[in-house]
C-alpha cells in the first residue's frame, strides 16, 4: 500500500469514527432523560460521561485491525477503477431523464383526468 492510500484510509476511518462517536454521544444524551409515570428521571452523569471520548479510541483501534485495513485498501483500489462520465454525457443523460419525467407525468395526469371524468359520469 502506498502512502496516499494510507492517508486516505486513515482520514476516512477518522471521519467515520468521529461521526459514529458524535451520534452515539447525542443518542445517549437524548435518551438519558426518561419518564416513569408522571416523574421525570435523569441518569447520573457518570454513566453518560464515558461516551464522550469513545470515538477517539475508535480512531486508533480500527485502522490497526488487519482485516479492516485490507477491506479499506480493497475499497480504495476499486474506487480508483471507476470511470466517471464526461460533462457532455452527464448533460445528455440529465436532459433525457427530465424529458422522460415530463412524459411520464403527462401520462399519469391524463389517466387521472380520464378516471376523474369517468367517476363523475358514474356519480350522476
Amino acid at each position: 500500500m502506498d502512502n496516499t492510500n494510507s492517508k486516505i484510509l486513515t482520514l476516512s476511518f477518522g471521519i467515520a469514527a468521529a461521526l459514529i462517536g458524535f451520534t452515539l454521544h447525542l443518542l445517549i444524551k437524548i435518551f438519558s432523560v426518561f419518564r416513569v409515570g408522571r416523574r421525570r428521571h435523569k441518569l447520573r452523569p457518570s454513566k453518560t460521561r464515558n461516551s464522550s471520548g469513545g470515538w477517539i479510541r475508535i480512531i486508533f483501534i480500527i485502522p490497526i485491525h488487519p482485516k479492516i485495513r485490507a477491506w479499506g485498501e480493497e475499497v480504495i483500489s476499486e474506487v480508483r477503477k471507476v470511470i466517471f462520465p464526461s460533462s457532455k454525457d452527464t448533460t445528455l443523460m440529465t436532459v433525457s431523464v427530465v424529458i422522460m419525467v415530463f412524459i411520464s407525468s403527462a401520462i399519469v395526469w391524463s389517466f387521472d383526468m380520464f378516471s376523474a371524468y369517468v367517476v363523475k359520469l358514474l356519480m350522476r
